[in-house]
């Protein structure tokens, strides 16, 4: 059985609250993956080695202007969908990309803004590109709050970075625990 874990967590406030889906609360869109993957209007959540990551609209540490100096890029030309961008639901759509796209996780905002920007498209199959970027002071990302880098992405609507385009802004921000 598939069970899908969707943590809703702000760091605005002291609780966390979990919720669980099976393939059926998901409008039987079967999106099958082994990441937990978090929807939200402010941060997704995971942990890895020591560190939680989440992923929002806002730095840990300064802001958005600060953030210049360029790490790398990740790139994906084909992102398949089983069925049309407008057929799945937003949490669908969420789960599939924070399971594919950029290093592992995606805000709710992104995921609305491309849910918005290619609804109604025939698409079955999306590309994007994400620069990194590290605060001008902190170039390997750890800043005295925590670690933190700015990612920039251009979704296509097509694979192979063709079709029309949508740029998100997001940021992951790395507590220590």
């Amino acid at each position: 059985m598939l069970l899908m874990a969707l943590s809703l967590f702000t760091s605005y406030c002291l609780s966390t609250t979990t919720v669980s889906a099976t393939p059926k609360q998901l409008q039987n869109e079967l999106v099958e993956s082994t990441k937990t993957v978090t929807l939200n209007d402010e941060p997704l959540e995971s942990r890895v080695g020591g560190i939680t990551y989440s992923y929002g609209t806002g730095p840990l540490y300064g802001k958005s202007s600060d953030y210049t100096v360029y790490k790398n890029t990740v790139s994906n030309p084909n992102l398949p969908l089983t069925k049309e961008i407008g057929s799945y639901s937003l949490t669908a759509l969420g789960i599939l990309l924070g399971k594919e796209s950029t290093p592992a996780g995606i805000a709710a905002t992104c995921v609305q803004t491309v849910y918005d920007k290619f609804y109604g498209t025939k698409t079955k199959g999306l590309s994007y590109k994400t620069k990194i970027y590290t605060h001008k002071s902190y170039s390997t990302g750890n800043t005295p709050s925590g670690y933190c880098e700015k990612q920039v992405t251009t979704w296509y609507s097509q694979k192979n970075y063709t079709g029309t385009s949508v740029t998100t802004i997001q940021f992951k921000n790395g507590y220590l625990y």
